[in-house]
């Protein structure tokens, strides 16, 4: 399973929208205020970000389909 960042994850809800701009705040806001879980990236695969956090892509789809997103275009290939 595909871990993400909140730097991944800002990208390609942005690039799927065109309409809104979706910042790692708001994802960490997401993570912190409703419920979406993240693990700590271990030490020896940490580089720069913004926090040091990443989230399971099933996580990730299921809680874009929560908040009613179309998460099968956000990660159609």
């Amino acid at each position: 399973m595909r871990m993400y960042t909140l730097s991944e994850i800002s990208s390609l809800l942005t690039k799927a929208s065109h309409t809104k701009v979706y910042s790692m705040q708001r994802i960490w806001s997401w993570c912190q205020n409703e419920g979406l879980r993240y693990e700590t990236i271990p030490k020896a695969v940490r580089g720069v970000a913004y926090k040091p956090i990443w989230i399971r892509e099933d996580e990730l789809k299921r809680f874009l389909q929560v908040k009613g997103l179309d998460y099968e275009t956000i990660f159609a290939d």
